[in-house]
């Protein structure tokens, strides 16, 4: 993970976790938090957005 990077759910793989948010129709964008080290996450749910 990058600090300070925003990360969301996959699109494509259940459960994990990606830097890029999802941008295809029919989809949702769901962010799960901010990057704080390499290693560590701040948790940040956000609320699901259907594309």
């Amino acid at each position: 993970m990058k600090t300070g990077r925003r990360y969301f759910l996959s699109e494509t793989t259940p459960g994990a976790i990606v830097a890029t948010a999802p941008e295809k129709v029919g989809n949702y964008v769901v962010a799960v938090g901010i990057a704080i080290s390499a290693t560590e996450m701040e948790l940040k749910r956000g609320i699901p957005h259907l594309l």
